[in-house]
């Protein structure tokens, strides 16, 4: 009563009373067997299915229940799937029991499975053990092609390298250490040269900004005589700071690189006229209507010039390419 009550728990039947004795011995030994795994009958299936045993749930519950003797390589399998539960590994001769307990089983009780022969069931265990040898063996084979593969791919690039970096050593030898090094040099200075007016340049642009702003200020509010003579004041700080100014203009214009030493030389060509401008000039009649308003609104398009200058020349120190946007209002 016992025994049947922990069967009941197990979530097995009791075992008939129509069993022989060796199918009642062999369904007894493999309840005992799957109740070690401590796994249930549909996942003990599944694992047995993954071991190339095809066998379900309900053809399991009836090699448990003794109604269906399994086949041989049930024993292997089995004992297997118990090892790696209980972190063992399995025994030959445990194996070999349950085989044993088949065979009984077979020849002295009645079974779906017709009752074959010892040699034909070794022979079907082996033949299962050499299908999956010879799986295991074509993986190997198909990783061995893949790193192969790998290994090819990774000597063409090495050779392509290889070949690029001779490549590179005759250029070397025919050009000569001495002629590189100078062409190195030589182009390092002239960079450093361009950078270094570029920026002294920037600076004499700021200083000529500012005299522009308080020359634009100063004839900001009308054409009167205070007026002219404010802007005639700040024109005369102009005139001081020309000479100095476009000396460094021109060593900055020389040391730019192309396209930027063309937007420089339009833009110090227009800057040199505003200069020079006097408000009320007597001794030249076209400048007549040089008011102080007028100046006014000459230097303010001037600055806007003189900012772009400074734009350029930040270009040309980062050696940048590309040409700022120009002004909308050209140069009078």
């Amino acid at each position: 009563m016992e025994r049947q009550q922990v069967e009941t728990q197990r979530g097995l039947a009791p075992l008939g009373r129509q069993l022989t004795p060796s199918q009642r011995k062999l369904a007894d030994h493999l309840r005992d067997l799957r109740s070690r795994t401590g796994l249930s009958s549909e996942r003990l299936a599944d694992r047995l299915s993954d071991g190339g045993l095809r066998v379900d749930r309900t053809r399991l519950s009836k090699f448990l229940n003794g109604r269906e003797v399994p086949r041989l390589e049930l024993a292997s399998l089995l004992h297997q799937v118990l090892a790696e539960c209980e972190g063992t590994e399995a025994r030959p001769e445990d194996v070999a029991r349950t085989r044993l307990l088949i065979y009984a089983a077979r020849e002295h009780g009645s079974s779906p499975e017709p009752v074959l022969s010892p040699e034909l069931d070794e022979a079907r265990e082996q033949v299962r053990e050499l299908r999956q040898v010879l799986e295991a063996e074509r993986n190997g084979r198909a990783q061995v092609d893949a790193e192969l593969h790998a290994l090819r791919e990774q000597r063409r690039a090495d050779r392509r390298r290889i070949s690029e970096l001779e490549e590179q050593v005759r250029d070397v030898r025919s050009a000569g250490p001495m002629q590189q090094l100078e062409q190195a040099l030589g182009e390092y200075n002239r960079q450093a040269m361009a950078q270094k007016a570029a920026l002294d340049f920037h600076a004499q642009l700021e200083e000529l900004r500012v005299t522009y702003e308080a020359m634009a200020d100063a004839g900001r509010w009308g054409d009167g005589p205070a007026e002219i003579a404010a802007v005639n004041a700040a024109q005369s700080t102009v005139a001081q700071f020309t000479g100095r100014f476009f000396a460094v203009f021109r060593r900055g214009v020389a040391a730019t690189p192309e396209p930027q030493r063309g937007w420089l030389e339009s833009l110090m060509d227009g800057m040199i006229t505003l200069c020079w401008v006097r408000a009320g000039d007597i001794d030249a009649p076209e400048r007549e209507t040089f008011r102080p308003t007028t100046i006014t609104k000459r230097i303010d398009a001037e600055l806007r010039w003189v900012e772009w200058a400074q734009e350029v020349l930040l270009m040309v120190v980062t050696g940048s390419t590309e040409m700022p946007s120009e002004p909308e209002q050209p140069l009078v």
